[in-house]
């Protein structure tokens, strides 16, 4: 029989500390995604978890704004621009609070390259893009940032609308 003496008598237990090492791990890692805030972009890394490359995107001036899975804003993030073979970062943009960005393409030669959106916790965004200078195409880009997944990852294409 269950000595019912015990259960009413007992002390209850002391408050557990789970909450304060919890808030020490949002303060220490903080809750991803975390923008870009006060991420150099300028030491951004190439990154590329693409399954399959999809087409190139012809561009003359790259802007465009980066966009979370459910399709909201979301910056700041780096965008960058490598070279397609060396993986060399030749120019980047650290967007706004919004994700709106602009890069100006102007000095680079035409060619190949690859633009690349980066966010601490998500998966990073790869694209092969043409450089033309002489494009008169004025395409937006939407960058849609994703966590990563199995068979999931972020990815860029041309805005619609």
């Amino acid at each position: 029989m269950v000595n019912i003496h015990i259960f009413l008598t007992r002390r209850p237990a002391a408050p557990s500390n789970w909450i304060p090492k919890t808030t020490i791990i949002f303060l220490i890692f903080g809750y991803f995604p975390t923008p870009a805030v006060g991420q150099q972009c300028n030491l951004m890394a190439y990154e590329h978890r693409n399954q399959i490359d999809p087409k190139p995107i012809e561009v003359g001036q790259i802007r465009g704004e980066a966009v979370d899975k459910e399709g909201s804003p979301l910056g700041p993030i780096c965008v960058g621009i490598f070279t397609e073979l060396e993986h060399k970062l030749m120019l980047y943009v650290q967007s706004d609070e919004y994700g709106a960005f602009r890069l100006d393409t102007s000095g680079l030669p035409d060619g190949k390259y690859r633009l690349v959106g980066q966010v601490p916790g998500l998966c990073p965004a790869n694209q092969i893009i043409r450089i033309r200078s002489r494009s008169h195409k004025r395409r937006r880009l939407a960058v849609h940032m994703w966590p990563r997944g199995i068979d999931t990852c972020s990815y860029i294409e041309i805005q619609k609308g």
